[in-house]
């Protein structure tokens, strides 16, 4: 989602030659910040992929074509398959940690088992988002418990000139992209530069192929949310009974906060509240700047609800926001790209998102405060575990979140 209300604004864009010939906040996808985890839901794309894709100009404007038959996959039903993530714990993980192997089998999906997971995937040639899934499953020798009945899964392709709910999904996953449900030249030239991001026919269309590389086709049966290869599920849902957080509580008003990576991370804290940088504004003034790589994954603060996520043209780049139980939204801005969507429940320390550079920014780094959620004004400062609210600037901060 394209903002262009009030938001951060950050004094200094960082040096980029090719920033200059972005013309249309519609067509910015992060200022061109590579990801350096494999590329998911809504995950930015570098700048020789948009490169790749021809300018969207009338004459070449395709016209729409009638919709085709849907294809068909063959899903696994999922009622019969636990889905895992950072946060599960029991007898399931155990048995995913002897089967990753190289893992204290503790029954605990920490930061280790995170990442030797992601690992694993990437081996494997599998979509690396850190959960244990249908193909996951099936590439760790299958899920221990009995099969179930196949359900069908029928897949919508997408072209230009398509509009609806379907769309909406596909421009949140592909990024960088006003998620207005309307599939025209912006969202068709995104689209072309992703598939030859991926080395996928560029057709230009979001057939199965492109649907299985975004993480899957949002199926949902009769019996709730089914799961293709990678597939996800719709928004604010989970796909099956899990054992780790499903629908965590939002939790007491005046819990603390954690620092926004995960635990044992350590960054340096670059500009603080009130900081005469770009600190010193109505909007800002409870900012906190981290320093760090693009592509650390950002993990959420404190547990709450997504508000929404998108691109804001008025510094801040792309974004995440959360909403808690302290009625405050907690801001994560210049993100690379992020993993969630609107009216997703979020437990604390679940990965929501990987830091960038986008946006007005001097370097890669990662701004966190807390705004109110209607006028994007600072709030207050985040009572976190780690710092209380003391954010100097120059500070080195270790998290303890996860």
């Amino acid at each position: 989602m394209l903002r262009t209300s009030p938001a951060p604004r950050h004094l200094k864009r960082r040096p980029n030659p090719a920033a200059g010939a972005i013309t249309s906040p519609r067509l910015m996808a992060g200022v061109g910040v590579a990801v350096t985890v494999p590329t998911g839901a809504a995950t930015v794309l570098a700048p020789a992929a948009e490169a790749a894709a021809p300018t969207a100009a009338p004459a070449a404007t395709p016209k729409a074509a009638p919709k085709a038959a849907p294809s068909v996959i063959r899903t696994p039903a999922a009622q019969n398959i636990v889905w895992l993530s950072f946060g599960s714990e029991g007898e399931l993980v155990k048995t995913l940690q002897q089967r990753l192997g190289g893992l204290v089998v503790d029954g605990s999906f920490g930061p280790a088992t995170q990442s030797r997971l992601m690992s694993y995937q990437a081996s494997k040639n599998l979509y690396v988002d850190g959960r244990v899934g249908p193909v996951t499953w099936a590439a760790l020798g299958g899920f221990p418990g009995k099969a179930g009945e196949g359900k069908v899964c029928r897949v919508s392709t997408l072209r230009f000139g398509s509009t609806g709910e379907l769309v909406r999904t596909a421009q949140q996953r592909l990024g960088g992209l006003s998620v207005d449900g309307s599939f025209g030249p912006a969202t068709l030239a995104r689209v072309r530069a992703y598939q030859a991001s991926k080395s996928l026919p560029v057709t230009g269309t979001v057939d199965s192929a492109t649907w299985r590389a975004l993480d899957g086709f949002p199926c949902v049966g009769t019996g709730g949310p089914t799961t293709g290869t990678g597939a996800t599920t719709t928004p604010g849902t989970t796909t099956t009974d899990t054992t780790g957080p499903v629908t965590p509580s939002v939790g007491d008003p005046s819990g603390p906060y954690r620092m926004p990576w995960a635990k044992g991370g350590t960054f340096k804290i670059t500009q603080g509240p009130g900081g005469s940088w770009s600190h010193h504004t109505s909007y800002n003034r409870h900012g906190i700047d981290f320093g760090m790589p693009v592509g650390t994954p950002i993990v959420a603060s404190r547990a709450g609800v997504v508000q929404d996520t998108g691109y804001t043209s008025m510094g801040g780049g792309m974004y995440v926001r959360i909403k808690d139980a302290s009625g405050a939204c907690q801001v994560y801005f210049h993100l690379s790209a992020y993993r969630v969507v609107a009216g997703q429940p979020i437990a604390q320390g679940q990965p929501i998102a990987t830091s960038g550079n986008t946006g007005n920014s001097s370097g890669p780094h990662l701004h966190f405060g807390l705004i109110d959620c209607n006028t994007w004004r600072s709030h207050s400062l985040p009572n976190s575990v780690e710092r209380g609210t003391n954010y100097t600037s120059g500070v080195f901060v270790t998290s303890t979140n996860g």
